[in-house]
């Protein structure tokens, strides 16, 4: 419950953020994409290891992102 509670405040800043009016344009700001998944293990995707299950197009993505494994 801790997690889904501060992963909807962590949306609402976020949110809060974007819609704060700066000196930048809107072409300036970073583009974000959160990727959720349920039921999925850390070694369920080849990027971390796995040699049986084939992830090729999650594996590209994720190696040209950013890539949080500790939080």
């Amino acid at each position: 419950m801790k997690r889904l509670i501060c992963f909807f405040i962590g949306f609402a800043v976020f949110f809060q953020i974007l819609s704060c009016e700066s000196s930048a344009s809107k072409f300036d700001l970073p583009n974000i994409i959160i990727v959720m998944t349920d039921d999925q293990g850390y070694g369920d995707l080849g990027i971390n290891g796995n040699k049986i299950i084939i992830t090729p197009n999650i594996d590209d993505f994720a190696s040209r992102s950013v890539n949080f494994s500790n939080y």
